[in-house]
């Protein structure tokens, strides 16, 4: 869309919504680049994602292929104020999208998150909850395992050491590399606390590897109660900075360690 000038006035992502041959990761790979165009243009042009089922409404089934690019644009819209992006998640039972996207262009009442399901527009807002009784809250327990990926790591080992302090008896602490000196460290402190800590060398991004670790806890350890998915690369840098290698490289660890965990 271009104005008198010749200026974009706006641009609408919607390749998430052509699934063939899509995986979860190549329609957020769309926008670094498109990013970049628009940063380098000088541009102020308004930018509207939209993917299909990715955020929860309800009770519903989603589309998890579509959350990545929600996330990235969560990114755009911190470091790219200008381009207002929106973000909205269209209703996967819709037969198309053109009347939906028709609306989004002719109004701006400031909302940056928003869901269509059933012709009905939901908007993001927190809201108060109480506070959790103190019965209602997960229990850490002596007689369980937990297991902790990335566990060997900074983060890994804080949550270690929480999960003692709060009566955990049994850690299997998963990592792509062998434990460091500060990682041995700590890991003989907790053992004093009187922990048994099992350091296991496994890729999480590997689901073989990662199948491997579940069966040994399985055959020797005390049941599975709790996983926690510290596992990750650090590769900082603004959206419009990123190439596909680069973003590609902090995927595997997150999204298909998450799946993995979340099958086995």
């Amino acid at each position: 869309m271009r104005d008198s000038g010749a200026a974009y006035r706006g641009v609408v992502h919607l390749w998430s919504l052509d699934e063939a041959g899509l995986s979860q990761t190549l329609s957020a790979l769309s926008l670094p680049p498109l990013v970049r165009a628009l940063a380098n243009a000088g541009s102020n042009a308004r930018l509207w994602l939209a993917p299909s089922g990715g955020q929860a409404v309800g009770d519903e089934v989603l589309a998890i292929q579509h959350a990545p690019l929600w996330g990235a644009g969560l990114s755009v819209a911190l470091e790219h104020p200008e381009f207002a992006c929106t973000a909205v998640d269209l209703d996967p039972a819709a037969t198309t999208a053109a009347e939906i996207v028709t609306s989004l262009l002719a109004t701006d009442d400031g909302e940056r998150q928003i869901a269509w399901r059933q012709g009905v527009r939901h908007v993001a807002r927190l809201i108060r909850r109480p506070a959790a009784a103190s019965g209602d809250m997960p229990t850490v327990r002596a007689d369980a395992t937990y297991l902790i990926t990335g566990g060997t790591g900074g983060l890994g080992l804080c949550v270690a050491e929480w999960l003692v302090t709060q009566g955990a008896r049994q850690l299997v602490l998963v990592s792509r590399r062998e434990p460091g000196p500060a990682a041995i460290e700590t890991i003989q402190r907790l053992e004093h606390a009187g922990a048994q800590v099992l350091a296991l060398q496994a890729d999480v991004a590997d689901r073989e590897a990662i199948a491997g670790v579940f069966d040994r806890v399985r055959a020797s350890l005390p049941v599975l109660r709790g996983v926690f998915h510290c596992a990750g690369l650090i590769a900082d840098g603004l959206l419009a900075e990123q190439d596909a290698e680069h973003f590609l490289r902090v995927f595997p660890p997150k999204l298909e360690g998450a799946w993995h965990l979340h099958e086995l």
